[in-house]
């Protein structure tokens, strides 16, 4: 069987485009968690620094992600998100050791 993938990402929104960023994470959250092989799929900003936003998900295997960066939701998505963030997302695929 092969191993679950979590995956973290680290994006940081334009400062004052905050909102812009939720508003596009918002529908692609939503249909990601729909995605078969999809375990979890979440949001969550910094308290310290409201332009970073980081991203939690858990993937049944590398096929399921694999696919979930082929929808057409999240090819939308990063293409509107290019427009709002202020670098390039860092995106660091892991493997649970303990």
């Amino acid at each position: 069987m092969e191993q679950q993938i979590e995956v973290v990402a680290v994006l940081v929104a334009q400062p004052g485009k905050e909102a812009d960023v939720e508003a596009v994470l918002s529908p692609l959250a939503d249909a990601s968690r729909e995605e078969e092989g999809c375990i979890e799929y979440s949001f969550y900003r910094d308290r310290a620094d409201a332009t970073r936003i980081l991203a939690f998900e858990i993937w049944a295997d590398q096929a399921a992600l694999d696919f979930h960066f082929n929808t057409e939701h999240f090819k939308l998505a990063i293409g509107k998100l290019e427009m709002l963030l202020a670098a390039e997302p860092v995106i660091t695929q892991c493997e649970k050791i303990i």
